[in-house]
């Protein structure tokens, strides 16, 4: 039974990574991959705030591996919570960001960080470095917060300060 259920999850997960490679064509359709019961060991990951380097979180990222920096087509929404961004799969806006390589254990505590899938889902996105996850806000929004039209949260926040 065991055998059984690895071979199932592992259909599920290609049939996703398939799924989001014909997605990919159009740069604003993203998978909507959820619980595919399958790990791989390494996982690629954008992100567009606090685990930027030089960012308060980017120590989640410590033995991750820095693949480049890159900005997304113009689909989202990128909102100021306080302290830390929230990027909505809906809008104009490009986010500004990085591409990691990170481990399984790594990709765990990033799930955890983000609380999802509680306020955080994850999608998988196209990139100059291969298909990479994002997380994207799904809870309550307060409507006090604002927009950051430029998608680039670490000059919003130099800019503030």
């Amino acid at each position: 039974a065991s055998r059984n259920s690895a071979v199932v999850a592992a259909s599920r997960t290609l049939t996703a990574r398939l799924t989001a490679r014909q997605l990919s064509g159009n740069p604003c359709r993203l998978a909507y991959l959820h619980h595919s019961g399958f790990s791989m060991s390494m996982h690629q990951v954008f992100v567009y705030g606090t685990l930027r380097p030089g960012e308060r979180n980017h120590h989640f990222m410590a033995t991750a591996t820095h693949l480049g920096a890159y900005t997304t087509p113009g689909c989202f929404t990128l909102l100021d919570t306080g302290p830390y961004p929230a990027a909505l799969d809906e809008g104009q806006t490009a986010l500004v960001g990085d591409v990691f390589a990170v481990d399984a254990d790594t990709f765990a505590a990033l799930d955890r960080l983000e609380d999802y899938p509680v306020h955080y889902t994850r999608r998988e996105l196209a990139t100059d470095y291969g298909d990479a996850w994002i997380y994207l806000w799904i809870a309550a929004r307060d409507p006090a917060w604002p927009a950051i039209e430029h998608g680039d949260w670490r000059r919003h926040v130099e800019s503030a300060g």
